[in-house]
């Protein structure tokens, strides 16, 4: 429940209206376990725009990935 509470804050906060107007890419780099929020976002973003980029270092799910859609 914690993750949906952190991840919905940072999505929020996010303006995707302007992002999506101006086709401004999004990267998102995080470690440990801020890869967790970071793919929560990710699962929310890709439904809506496709121009995002994640790296994901020292991730508690069994290494490092890198997602790019």
């Amino acid at each position: 429940m914690e993750l949906e509470i952190c991840g919905k804050d940072i999505y929020d906060k996010i303006n995707l209206t302007n992002i999506i107007k101006y086709n401004i890419p999004i990267y998102l780099i995080v470690i440990s376990n801020g890869g967790r929020i970071c793919l929560y976002l990710f699962t929310k973003i890709i439904d809506h725009y496709k121009n995002i980029y994640v790296t994901t270092s020292v991730l508690p799910l069994y290494g490092t990935y890198s997602i790019i859609y």
